[in-house]
């Protein structure tokens, strides 16, 4: 594995091991973690930097960092949010080794 892809995952997995600050929660500061990594990966380009945008926004969603609703619920319910967050993170498995290719 190059450095450019362990570089990002690195300092995205330092940022979201610091306890964040007292004014932040914690999904917010998993957030900010996320966006860390996915813009240190865009300066090193490991891959594409549209495959790192689409990679960062599937995380996001199959992590629930993103919520819709009041409390962190899904208007749509659980088990449809289950199968879009699982077909995003096939596409976007799908795309990553055609973007190396090219």
């Amino acid at each position: 594995m190059s450095w450019r892809a362990v570089v990002p995952v690195l300092m995205g997995a330092l940022v979201a091991l610091i306890p964040p600050p007292r004014d932040l929660s914690p999904n917010a500061w998993s957030c900010f973690a996320l966006f860390t990594a996915v813009i240190i990966a865009l300066i090193t380009e490991p891959i594409p930097g549209s495959v790192v945008g689409i990679v960062g926004v599937t995380l996001a969603s199959t992590l629930f960092l993103v919520h819709t609703g009041p409390r962190g619920c899904h208007p749509m319910g659980a088990h449809r949010v289950r199968r879009q967050h699982a077909c995003g993170v096939i596409v976007s498995l799908a795309i990553v080794p055609e973007a190396r290719r090219s």
